[in-house]
């Protein structure tokens, strides 16, 4: 390959250099931290834009972090390369962004991806790359190293932990996925797997053996798909009045203040309680365990951390959806529905 690393076109130089002019803008921090945000983005990439299933994360001694899948689609990945020559284009870097931030934030950075009899490898060093194909083979479809840059991070230093907490919650949120993420960086070796075919419903029931001396009172799992968007909602009482637990997400991100998913959840909780008893309804006091995820294109966040979901439309599907599978799930046990009800009765009132 020659002259590798002399020369980008405007396009290229223009978005890498933003990148590395404003690291925490795509990062969120240039600590450890920001990092392993860098490293969580792309994955999710490679999991909507290249439709990844399995992937291999290890941090490896000297610091690189290697990533490998045989269980992907390479074409989207080669176009994505392909992309790079047209970084000035606004609506390309949009679809390259996460990799170019890969590219922008590592001091040299190997990116190999194999089809068909040829292995098209993109070089990064000094923030300069060079792309090229040749003939040969690969044991995996796709294989990326790259070493975080010391002069853009306070520290390289990787927490583990931190990473298994992420990559728990991606595959809790995609059940296809499976993560095998090992640690060869620090001193002890640690190796963990992420993979959970049934979703958030999986974090329920992880929940439910935290917080119940018994199987729980109530527990009903709903997953419907509505007007584009795809709903996933796990309801459950335990067998004792506790503090409520509530988690929710739009997307991939966790709406710490929730919004409208969990205000909708709500809703229907409540209208069902009011039609089926007229009692005076809190949902504060019932020890609720409620964890609920929303997905699909457009998602929309208030506030200024942007944390909390704002979105009328999935309030009211969500009320909607939540009234019906507990009518569904009650009707025809007017006792079940007393207890149920029982537990969400103000005790103002």
């Amino acid at each position: 390959m020659e002259n590798q690393f002399k020369e980008t076109n405007m396009g290229e130089a223009s978005l890498i250099e933003s990148i590395r002019l404003r690291p925490a803008m795509y990062t969120g921090s240039t600590e450890g931290k920001g990092i392993c945000t860098m490293i969580e983005h792309f994955i999710l990439d490679l999991m909507s834009s290249a439709k990844m299933e399995e992937v291999d994360i290890e941090l490896a001694s000297d610091g690189t972090v290697h990533i490998t899948s045989s269980a992907i689609d390479v074409d989207s990945l080669i176009k994505k390369l392909g992309l790079l020559k047209k970084a000035g284009n606004p609506g390309t870097q949009k679809n390259i962004l996460d990799l170019a931030v890969i590219l922008g934030l590592s001091r040299s950075a190997k990116i190999e991806v194999y089809n068909g009899g040829k292995i098209h490898t993109l070089l990064s060093q000094n923030n300069l790359f060079e792309i090229s194909i040749e003939e040969g083979y690969l044991r995996e479809d796709l294989i990326i190293d790259f070493i975080p840059d010391s002069e853009i991070f306070k520290t390289t230093d990787i927490d583990f932990e931190y990473l298994c907490s992420v990559f728990r919650k991606t595959a809790c949120l995609n059940p296809q996925i499976r993560i095998n993420f090992s640690d060869n960086l620090h001193n002890d070796f640690q190796q963990c797997i992420f993979h959970y075919p049934k979703g958030i419903f999986h974090r329920m029931d992880l929940l439910i053996m935290e917080r119940s001396v018994n199987e729980p009172s109530f527990r009903l799992d709903i997953e419907k798909e509505h007007n584009g968007f795809q709903y996933k909602i796990s309801i459950a009482l335990p067998d004792y009045t506790a503090t409520a637990y509530i988690q929710s997400f739009a997307g991939d991100t966790e709406t710490y203040n929730h919004g409208s998913l969990v205000d909708g959840v709500k809703k229907g909780i409540i209208r069902f309680i009011r039609d089926y008893t007229d009692q005076e309804v809190c949902t504060d006091n019932s020890g609720l365990i409620l964890i609920a995820s929303v997905s699909g294109m457009q998602l929309t966040y208030g506030g200024s951390l942007k944390i909390r979901l704002e979105q009328p439309e999935i309030e009211k599907a969500a009320e909607e959806i939540v009234y019906k599978e507990l009518t569904d799930y009650m009707e025809s046990d007017r006792e079940k529905v007393r207890k149920f009800a029982e537990r969400f009765k103000d005790k103002v009132n």
